[in-house]
């Protein structure tokens, strides 16, 4: 037990940490709010950059943007699997099962850039774009891949798709008795504003820019977390001793 002085001196010192904290948790949630507010306007054609301002802003099915992809595979390597987890987390590969075969059911081919989701939650925010990374790996129909046209910049699909008020919507589409699932031919009906391609990449960049500052934050964040972390191990068990000022 240090003396009353160095407790205090202990005390707020990690208080301080914990402003800091405070402060960076504070900034992040109100980038994440712009950014969700942003993607709103850009995405359903409410905001537009001066440039693009009158040209025209048709409603398209998704079915006119993206092509499933149906390249089946005779073997598909139960270490070369993906997946797709909730919450916009993206795409990974999926740990291996041990009772599963190698030809327990179809897999199909999967090709690094194709839009890919889980037919089960979709609209739990299971989606994302396969990286390179994954390129040659598998899944079954029950997570189908797609095809961008020309026509549509990827990243401005997938943040289209990410709008939290959009997909939780989609559950109302989904069918089957049971485990039911948002099948593409009626994802495929649904329509949304088509910009132009130019218009598209120009929200794409700007959302990406949000993206990187709120990744950004989020370390600064980790960072300064793990450091209260350490700090407190050390200041708590006298390893390091705060000194008088």
């Amino acid at each position: 037990m240090p003396p009353i002085e160095e407790q205090e001196r202990i005390t707020d010192f990690l208080n301080s940490i914990d402003k800091s904290v405070r402060l960076l948790t504070g900034i992040l949630e109100s980038k994440r709010t712009y950014k969700r507010g942003l993607m709103q306007q850009l995405l359903t054609g409410k905001r537009r950059f001066p440039e693009f301002q009158g040209q025209p802003l048709p409603l398209v099915a998704i079915g006119e943007m993206i092509t499933e992809s149906r390249e089946s595979l005779p073997v598909s390597n139960p270490h070369q699997r993906i997946t797709v987890r909730l919450s916009l987390n993206g795409v990974e590969a999926r740990d291996v099962r041990g009772t599963e075969s190698e030809d327990a059911t179809v897999y199909y081919l999967r090709r690094a850039g194709q839009f890919i989701y889980g037919k089960q939650n979709l609209h739990k925010g299971a989606m994302g774009i396969i990286p390179a990374k994954l390129d040659g790996f598998s899944s079954t129909q029950d997570m189908p891949t797609f095809d961008f046209a020309g026509t549509v910049n990827p990243q401005w699909f997938l943040y289209l798709m990410s709008r939290e008020n959009f997909y939780l919507n989609l559950e109302k589409i989904a069918t089957g008795t049971g485990s039911k699932r948002i099948q593409p031919a009626s994802l495929f009906k649904i329509k949304v504003p088509f910009p132009s391609l130019p218009e598209q990449q120009r929200i794409a960049a700007v959302l990406t820019a949000c993206d990187q500052e709120i990744e950004l934050l989020q370390a600064q964040l980790r960072q300064c977390q793990q450091q209260k972390k350490g700090l407190m191990q050390q200041l708590l068990t006298g390893q390091l001793r705060v000194p008088a000022i």
